[in-house]
């Protein structure tokens, strides 16, 4: 036998599942959210051309930022907190109360076993809509409210021990991001 190591097979990567979030505001984790979308970032671009370039086309170079607007969506429950938040920035005969109008939210996917994976920071978040769905008798489904916002940032952290969990599931036989329950 040969002492040469054996090139390792390739190993898929583990994807995680849209369906296991959770949301914090502020440090204070949020239940009951069923939809988060609209995640993004968009960069302007300016065309530029050094005047002493032969080509006639220009160059794009990075202009403004963009973040995208973020949809929360969740089963009415109960609590204010949703409408005190859109109250804080609205004129009108409630607001704005100014209170604490802009603030931080973490977006936690969570790993097949139920602990923290990749992380998103949404920083400087103000509330720009408010929306409830239909109101229908005739329909037995379950009344939602969303909550639409702007961010200032956003960013992402990496998630440390993904490459150990990726290794212990392939050798317990778990087959990608579905936790050996496949």
């Amino acid at each position: 036998m040969s002492n040469t190591m054996l090139p390792k097979p390739y190993q898929p990567p583990i994807y995680f599942q849209s369906y296991k979030f959770k949301v914090e505001i502020d440090g204070v984790f949020s239940a009951a959210f069923s939809r988060v979308s609209g995640i993004g970032v968009r960069v302007d671009t300016v065309p530029y051309r050094v005047g002493t370039d032969a080509s006639t086309a220009p160059s794009d170079v990075p202009g403004l930022t963009n973040y995208d607007r973020i949809t929360f969506s969740r089963g009415v429950v109960g609590d204010y907190d949703m409408l005190d938040w859109i109250w804080s920035v609205c004129a009108g005969d409630y607001a704005p109360t100014g209170a604490r109008i802009h603030r931080n939210i973490v977006l936690t996917v969570l790993r097949p076993d139920g602990s923290d994976g990749p992380r998103w920071f949404l920083g400087n978040v103000l509330p720009v809509a408010y929306q409830m769905t239909e109101l229908n008798s005739q329909d037995g489904e379950v009344l939602l409210e969303s909550l639409e916002v702007s961010c200032g940032t956003i960013s992402r952290e990496t998630v440390s021990g993904y490459e150990n969990i990726q290794r212990e599931q392939t050798a317990e036989g778990g087959s990608g991001g579905n936790g050996g329950a496949g």
